[in-house]
């Protein structure tokens, strides 16, 4: 393509040859179903800790081809990503809240 370095695509062929056609590669995009990408990244999931290239690269993908007539339904369209957090949830303990009520500027009180 016009205007894109070469090294652009070099992530997207290796994802391709290593994740998506070995599993998708023999099917008609027609037959390709919205159980079936789950399942995928399902699998995908187990062996990979950040999936997000593979779900934009066929997001993107069902997406053009919905846009030029190639299907009528994009499979894709609802399977969205779910972010995990990495970090852990702080919960105070009873006696700390009642120590940062304690020290609450009045002002933080509504009336």
């Amino acid at each position: 393509m016009v205007g894109y370095s070469p090294a652009v695509f070099i992530p997207i062929h290796r994802i391709m040859n290593k994740d998506v056609l070995p599993t998708f590669g023999d099917l008609n995009i027609l037959d390709i179903t919205q159980d079936m990408l789950t399942g995928f990244f399902e699998v995908l999931k187990k062996r990979k800790t950040d999936i997000k290239n593979e779900h934009t690269i066929l997001r993107q993908s069902f997406e053009y081809a919905e846009k030029v007539g190639i299907v009528v339904i994009n499979p894709m369209a609802m399977i969205k990503l779910h972010r995990e957090r990495n970090r852990p949830v702080y919960i105070f303990a009873p006696g700390e809240v009642q120590l940062l009520i304690d020290n609450a500027h009045p002002a933080w009180f509504a009336d």
